[in-house]
């Protein structure tokens, strides 16, 4: 399928691998779309860089690209839906030709009838961040550090209006040796399985 092909070209996002304590960035898309545009609570007219969510690929998959147009970081799921663990993969580019076998990271879900845990790992398996949340959930979600709960690495805040969805990220610690990129991932996992209720 022509339309399974990632993003074209390679170029580097790590401006966006780590954050600082306090950094606030928005991702946005209008409602029903499947494209979020990424950047800075200090800089909005500045995009940082755009998650494309494609649907009609195989597997699922999620694009970071970069804010030069191309593509840069990728998350891959299950054949007919995103499932339970996304693989994070890195593009590298030698002589004009891309590959996408530098895995950095997975993102997984296990759904219990209350809730929903997303779990962030690093490759091979360090286990760096975990996510819960609630079937009641409102529009507050913490990101937690799996080795002590009450140190919270980052939140999100999603306010959806009748146009368009929005996620705030608030960095809250530097933790060392994580991607912070992974978030953008989880907001998009989170966003695919809750939809705009």
């Amino acid at each position: 399928m022509i339309n399974s092909i990632a993003t074209s070209g390679c170029s580097s996002t790590n401006y966006l691998k780590t954050m600082e304590v306090g950094d606030v960035f928005y991702m946005e898309k209008p409602l029903y779309k499947n494209q979020f545009e990424i950047f800075k609570a200090s800089n909005s007219s500045y995009i940082q860089a755009r998650t494309l969510y494609r649907n009609w690929a195989i597997p699922f998959s999620i694009d970071f690209i970069s804010n030069d147009n191309k593509g840069s970081v990728q998350g891959l799921g299950e054949v007919f839906n995103l499932g339970n663990q996304l693989t994070i993969k890195e593009c590298s580019s030698n002589n004009g030709m891309v590959t996408w076998n530098n895995v950095i990271g997975y993102i997984t879900l296990k759904k219990s009838l209350h809730a929903s845990e997303y779990s962030i790992y690093m490759y091979p398996e360090e286990k760096l961040a975990i996510c819960q949340i609630q079937s009641d959930w409102t529009t507050v979600v913490d990101v937690l550090d799996p080795k002590d709960e009450t140190v919270k690495i980052a939140s999100f805040k999603r306010t959806i209006t009748p146009q368009i969805e929005r996620w705030e990220l608030l960095v809250l610690t530097k933790v060392y040796f994580f991607d912070y990129r992974t978030l953008f991932f989880l907001i998009n996992f989170i966003s695919y399985n809750v939809g705009t209720s």
